[in-house]
């Protein structure tokens, strides 16, 4: 039998933690856009790059972190290959 090593992506935790706090943000921050670190938010802003300039000044890995504006649905994207 083969053996697997299961992958987790570093971002799942954090996208995870986002949905559990979902209602408490969406109360709060509307709008904003949060960085999720450590499964808590750590901070809001006014813009996606703003909220970049922080998590770096703060240490934080892009990687290693969701940002994310509350309450706004992703988007969709559906491509059509050639």
């Amino acid at each position: 039998m083969a053996y697997f090593e299961t992958f987790a992506n570093p971002r799942t935790e954090q996208v995870m933690a986002y949905k559990g706090l979902r209602e408490e943000l969406e109360r709060a921050y509307t709008g904003r856009w949060v960085i999720i670190h450590d499964s808590q938010c750590v901070g809001d802003y006014g813009s996606f790059h703003d909220a970049m300039a922080e998590a770096e000044k703060m240490g934080i890995d892009v990687l290693d972190c969701y940002i994310r504006q509350v309450g706004v649905e992703t988007p969709i994207i559906i491509s059509y290959g050639r």
